[in-house]
């Protein structure tokens, strides 16, 4: 089951993306780190910027691997 805010996070743009990260990071609710995640993987890199300083501002375990193998990925300009 695909979540609201996971659709509605796909179909827009990056700018769009980057603004919907800082909202939800700015409500402190876990539910929205799994898309926070995700992002850390797109294409464009403001959404992954956006993603990093989000995921800094909830604390969760989930994010711990995927930063640490976003920070460590030689391919990502």
């Amino acid at each position: 089951m695909q979540l609201w805010y996971l659709t509605r996070f796909i179909i827009t743009n990056s700018r769009e993306r980057e603004g919907m990260l800082k909202k939800w990071s700015e409500t402190g609710k876990a539910k929205f780190v799994p898309v926070m995640i995700r992002a850390l993987r797109d294409r464009k890199p403001g959404v992954r910027k956006a993603a990093l300083l989000a995921l800094g501002k909830i604390p969760d375990a989930r994010a711990v691997a995927p930063v640490a193998a976003l920070l460590n990925d030689s391919e990502i300009p």
